[in-house]
């Protein structure tokens, strides 16, 4: 009993060394955590603003925020996701057959023209007010076009990929 008390317990070996890869992936992860963190309190922020403050949240503010970020995801989906893939022949190793079945794209699709058939309305109506409306009120529903078509186009292609080549950039 004695004996056993002092050995104390069994040690693992200690850890080999980080990498420098595997540093990177530690401080990537960090900066996408704060980067979203910051980008979610800023929208929350701006959106809730005009519901507990008296101070004004315009609607053209709320639609730059939202085309902004609907051009940056667009931007990040195209150039960080798709041209890489092309770029990398092994970066889709297999492709999982029960994943996106028929009905699954079926309504992607469906959505996405209802989502451009609104969207064509909305652009004539404020078009309509051109002289007396801001701008960003008809580039949002554009943008948004953009964005739903570059979405639903990413979705209906990518839905069977398993991708491992892009774990840090599509976190």
């Amino acid at each position: 009993m004695s004996e056993e008390l002092a050995a104390g317990p069994k040690e693992s070996p200690p850890a080999p060394p980080a990498g420098p890869r595997e540093g990177w992936k530690k401080g990537g992860r960090l900066l996408s955590v704060l980067l979203a963190v910051n980008v979610l309190l800023f929208a929350c922020t701006l959106i809730s603003g005009g519901a507990f403050n008296k101070v004004a949240v315009y609607d053209t503010d709320v639609f730059a925020l939202l085309t902004t970020m609907m051009l940056l995801a667009t931007l990040w989906i195209l150039f960080y996701y798709l041209l890489r893939t092309v770029r990398f022949p092994d970066a889709v190793p297999y492709r999982d057959a029960h994943a996106g079945p028929v009905w699954l794209r079926g309504g992607l699709v469906l959505f996405g023209i209802c989502t451009l058939v609104m969207d064509v309305f909305k652009t004539g109506y404020y078009s309509s007010f051109f002289e007396c409306q801001s701008a960003i009120k008809i580039l949002h529903p554009l943008t948004q076009a953009v964005f739903v078509i570059v979405q639903t186009y990413f979705l209906w292609v990518s839905a069977k990929d398993c991708i491992h080549i892009h774990l840090d950039l599509t976190r």
